[in-house]
């Protein structure tokens, strides 16, 4: 444990779409990270279009620029397009992406690509972008043919209310569960999108980060507080391509197996109903709020404390 380290910060300003690595973030007061999921779509019934609703939206692209506090939405083909039909490529303001303190590393969208001489040096001038979340949200109505608005908040649209901090996998999970289905660290993090990822530490090692539901584990990232609750109730999205929302046959039934067969001894089995989980789910205390953590940071376990003292 002494030599856990935080190695990877991603954010995801619009939620349901591609993620922003970055070298240190700002916890929020609800505890979530500045700027994860600032912005987020729903449909005319108020429903997130979000991958799990949405299969569609797996093939857009979305290219962020922290400096600028913009992202540029590509949609895919005009065949892997839901109504045959594709809006232009099309850059948009994010409220609060500019505003942080989170240096920009890379996107998911654009890990790996080489810069061609045709955009080397190319800069975004304002008249590129079109609006804001509005003008965004309408794009994406345009691309899936109904009703989309953008809802838009301080401090964010976590996935689960009830615990919105950061989300922590270590590299050594990642890595075991490629093994399970010939996948990247990289690829399986696409598909479980954790906020925070620690190593130096082996396979399954934030499951050490959460007690019985009537205590939490307290660990510290840099100067910023966490509290670990349990494990994270995976829906249907790390079963897709990240890329096409195509489903990976048998993954869910795979990865019950194989993640029954390795559950730790330390592991609580009652919190694993369906062993269709993976990665911890945090709260942040008082005392960590609007902290700062960053990539090197040291991952200190202080030990469990009591949840209704939490």
């Amino acid at each position: 444990m002494n030599e856990a380290t935080l190695s990877t910060i991603r954010v995801y300003p619009v939620k349901a779409l591609d993620g922003l690595t970055v070298d240190a973030a700002t916890l929020r007061p609800d505890g979530s990270l500045r700027p994860d999921r600032v912005v987020a779509l729903v449909d005319a019934d108020g429903d997130y279009v979000n991958g799990k609703n949405e299969r569609a939206v797996h093939r857009l692209s979305a290219d962020y620029d922290s400096t600028a506090g913009t992202v540029r939405l590509t949609p895919p083909s005009v065949e892997a397009a839901p109504t045959g039909s594709v809006p232009s490529p099309a850059t948009f303001r994010v409220p609060g992406l500019a505003d942080g303190d989170a240096g920009e590393e890379e996107t998911d969208s654009d890990a790996g690509e080489e810069e061609t001489d045709s955009d080397a040096g190319e800069e975004e001038t304002d008249s590129d972008v079109r609006g804001g979340p509005d003008a965004l949200a309408e794009w994406v109505e345009t691309y899936l043919g109904y009703e989309v608005r953008a809802a838009v908040t301080e401090p964010s649209y976590p996935d689960d209310t009830a615990a919105s901090g950061p989300t922590l996998l270590s590299r050594a999970t990642l890595s075991t569960v490629g093994d399970w289905f010939d996948l990247s660290e990289r690829a399986v993090a696409r598909r479980f999108r954790p906020n925070l990822v620690v190593s130096g530490v082996p396979a399954f090692w934030e499951e050490r980060l959460y007690g019985d539901r009537s205590e939490r584990v307290r660990f510290r990232v840099g100067d910023a507080t966490l509290d670990g609750v349990g494990p994270c109730r995976r829906c249907v999205v790390p079963a897709r391509d990240p890329d096409t929302g195509a489903e990976t046959a048998g993954f869910r039934e795979r990865f019950v197996r194989r993640r029954t067969e390795t559950l730790p001894d330390w592991s609580d089995g009652p919190r694993f109903e369906g062993a269709f989980r993976l990665a911890l789910n945090t709260v942040v205390p008082p005392a960590g709020r609007e902290s700062r953590l960053a990539v090197g940071d040291r991952v200190v376990v202080d030990g469990a404390v009591p949840a209704a003292e939490a």
